[in-house]
């Protein structure tokens, strides 16, 4: 069997998974003097005043013993291990996996850059797993990755661009968004980067630009929230209305992305057949 391992920053749901067999590991963050670990979506309780606290709070990845450990584990048990972490240019679990892989030397270990988070990742684990549900060999399923991922976009917005100023994490980002004016960034992320789109003006205009950006062939789409449940409800409904068979999954996204972009963030992420 092969088993795709992943990191929390995919928002999985415990028993989707269980489901289809994906092994998520758990980013760390810290609140104060306190260390929790990420886990699926939806278990991270009271997330929203904990961000609120005024506690200084930073994340950790995975570090190298983890995945060395993790990969050992598995191919103990006869498995193949595919490791799809969240993006090179937004966490260094990637690095962390790399070196595991190459310390281990093992031909039935692979680890690929996804150039995602979110959305974007989950969709990546769940067509990566599907293929080797089918019995596509770990090569093969390595080889169709960058093709895969090629038919996954995301975008997102967020309330203000203070958490992304100080996370260092912004690419090509226009930085006039004004509170006062009501004006909101429309992001996307591209080859693992946070770049500019759009600017828009209020919810309503949030709403109509996320849903804008859904491509004509969109198999599938994944939102996530952090608190604006509101916009993402909304973003949800545009989608229905332009496709009203779509399978869309609203997701409220964990600590490690609040930490990052705020708790005023939505995003959606499409993948295309």
């Amino acid at each position: 069997m092969i088993r795709i391992i992943t990191d929390s920053t995919s928002y999985f749901k415990q028993a989707e998974a269980e489901e289809y067999g994906i092994k998520v590991l758990p980013i760390t963050y810290k609140s104060g003097n306190y260390i929790y670990l990420e886990s699926y979506s939806g278990t991270d309780a009271d997330i929203d005043n904990l961000l609120r606290s005024g506690y200084g709070y930073s994340t950790s990845h995975p570090d190298e013993a983890v995945f060395s450990s993790t990969f050992q584990n598995e191919i103990m048990q006869g498995n193949q291990v595919l490791c799809i972490p969240i993006s090179s240019r937004l966490s260094l679990a990637y690095k962390a996996a790399m070196d595991a892989a190459v310390k281990l030397d093992n031909s039935n270990i692979a680890v690929f850059d996804s150039l995602q988070t979110a959305g974007g990742l989950h969709l990546l684990v769940k067509y990566a797993k599907l293929m080797a549900n089918d019995g596509i060999s770990l090569s093969k399923i390595y080889m169709a990755l960058p093709k895969l991922n090629s038919k996954i976009s995301t975008f997102f917005s967020v309330n203000d661009m203070i958490s992304l100023r100080r996370s260092g994490r912004i690419g090509i980002v226009r930085m006039n968004v004004s509170t006062i004016m009501n004006l909101r960034p429309i992001l996307s992320l591209k080859d693992g980067t946070i770049v500019s789109e759009d600017m828009a003006r209020g919810t309503m205009d949030v709403i109509r630009k996320l849903s804008d950006k859904m491509p004509d062939n969109t198999k599938e789409a994944v939102i996530n929230y952090i608190e604006n449940t509101d916009t993402a409800i909304g973003v949800y409904n545009a989608l229905k209305t332009k496709a009203p068979y779509l399978p869309i999954k609203l997701r409220k996204s964990g600590p490690v992305l609040a930490i990052h972009v705020g708790l005023g963030f939505v995003s959606v992420s499409y993948i295309t057949e």
